[in-house]
């Protein structure tokens, strides 16, 4: 068996306050499921991709203009299709989602001060924040669930997201798994 990790980064636009990577962790064919499922949902009203910052400010997918709905009607489905992705994810026993995230003013000031920080984390944020997810990962996996410590982990990233940095942060993470990764 294998346990699958479907991860994402996401920042501000202009990548100056806060750099974030999430994921879900599970068995591969109840995520295989909720992505189905999370595909006819945004099928229903003709979104054609879920983004967070998109639904949360009714631009581009949510853009009501674009849909021909008026203001009112765009927010009230944003936020059901928002409801509705937390429910397909939640009501599903077998997967868990983490996120991490920093500042990157607090980042660019410890690599650029402590060689022993750079030497660990590097100095690409994004390289980074993957390598704390997936150490993150694995800790809670070693604490939560030990029974998991012999199960290979297949890490998945989103094919727009910066996939090489993530396999990157693979490969650099010393863990207490080493022998985990299918990548």
């Amino acid at each position: 068996m294998v346990l699958g990790l479907y991860a994402d980064d996401s920042h501000d636009q202009r990548m100056d306050t806060i750099i974030s990577a999430g994921a879900l962790i599970g068995w591969p064919y109840l995520i295989f499921d909720a992505e189905c499922h999370w595909q006819k949902r945004i099928d229903r009203d003709g979104i054609k991709y879920f983004r967070s910052y998109d639904c949360e400010n009714l631009t581009g997918e949510f853009d009501p203009y674009k849909h021909g709905w008026s203001l009112n009607v765009g927010g009230t489905i944003a936020r059901a299709v928002r409801n509705d992705l937390v429910s397909i994810i939640t009501g599903r026993k077998g997967i868990a989602g983490i996120g991490t995230s920093f500042l990157l003013d607090d980042f660019r000031d410890v690599v650029s001060s402590n060689s022993e920080a750079r030497g660990y984390w590097g100095v690409d944020p994004t390289i980074a924040v993957y390598k704390l997810l997936i150490t993150t990962v694995l800790q809670l996996l070693d604490i939560d669930w030990p029974e998991s410590r012999g199960l290979p982990l297949a890490f998945t990233f989103d094919d727009h997201a910066k996939w090489k940095e993530g396999r990157r942060g693979i490969s650099t993470t010393q863990c207490i798994h080493p022998c985990r990764w299918l990548t």
